[in-house]
Order: C-alpha cells, then sequence, then structure tokens
C-alpha cells in the first residue's frame, strides 16, 4: 500500500514540476515579448509613458515595468524553468518503476520443507538384469 502512494506522490510531484517549469518557461516567452516591444516603441513615448505611468493601463504598466528586469535574471529564470522540467520528467517517468518486492514475500510465511521419505519406508531396488555377453566376432573378421 506505502508503494502504491508513493507511485501516486512521484507522478504528481513530477506532474506539478513539470507544469510549474513549463508555466515559468511561458512566462519568461511573454517577457522577452514585452520588452521587445518595449524596445522598438519610439523613445518619446517611452519617457511620457514612465512620467504618467499611473494613467495607463495595466498592460503597459506591467511592460514598462518589466524591462526594468535585467537580462541576466530573465536567463536564470530559463535555466530554472529547464531544471523545473527535467527533474518532473524524470519523477513522472520513475514513478510507474516503484516496485517493493520484499513487501510480498514478508506478508506470506515461508513454505515449510516438503517432507521426505524415510530409506527404510522406499520401496527397494529391482536388482539389475546381467548384462548378455557380447557375441564373438566370425572369423577373419577384426573387431
Amino acid at each position: 500500500m506505502a508503494v502504491r502512494v508513493a507511485r501516486w506522490l512521484f507522478t504528481l510531484i513530477g506532474g506539478l514540476f513539470l507544469g510549474a517549469g513549463l508555466e515559468l518557461h511561458g512566462l519568461i516567452a511573454i517577457a522577452w515579448r514585452m520588452i521587445g516591444e518595449v524596445d522598438n516603441t519610439f523613445f518619446m513615448f517611452r519617457a511620457i509613458g514612465r512620467a504618467t505611468i499611473f494613467m495607463l493601463g495595466s498592460e503597459r504598466r506591467i511592460a514598462l515595468a518589466i524591462k526594468e528586469i535585467p537580462p541576466a535574471v530573465l536567463e536564470e529564470c530559463s535555466r530554472t524553468a529547464w531544471m523545473l522540467v527535467i527533474v518532473g520528467g524524470l519523477f513522472s517517468v520513475t514513478a510507474p518503476f516503484l516496485r517493493h518486492h520484499a513487501a510480498r514475500s514478508a506478508n506470506k510465511p515461508p513454505k515449510p520443507p516438503k517432507p521426505r521419505k524415510p530409506k527404510a519406508a522406499r520401496a527397494p531396488k529391482a536388482p539389475k538384469a546381467p548384462k548378455a555377453p557380447k557375441p564373438q566376432a566370425p572369423a577373419g573378421v577384426s573387431p
């Protein structure tokens, strides 16, 4: 029973890590896209946007805020996302292979040895028939 629970937990944890890694990859892709859009905007519009950020919509506020994130941080987040995907995949793939063979033998009592018949109770062996002598080879023929 414990192995079933462990297998289920490994699959669940693997799925969570895998999903979190893929979600983080998506968020990083959106962040790079927003940074690219802000970079492609005319510099005067960016300056006006920063000065009047309280009047902007939420998407533009987020885009301007994400632009301030250093690229090294986004690259580190990308590495973290890959690690989550790899670890989650390993957990998910490994979970079905969890087996507990000792539990089956521990629950069953050992089989008693088969009783042997005592030697006296065995039937006596029949004597072997004597071998017939080999016939003689005819004269002039060598064996």
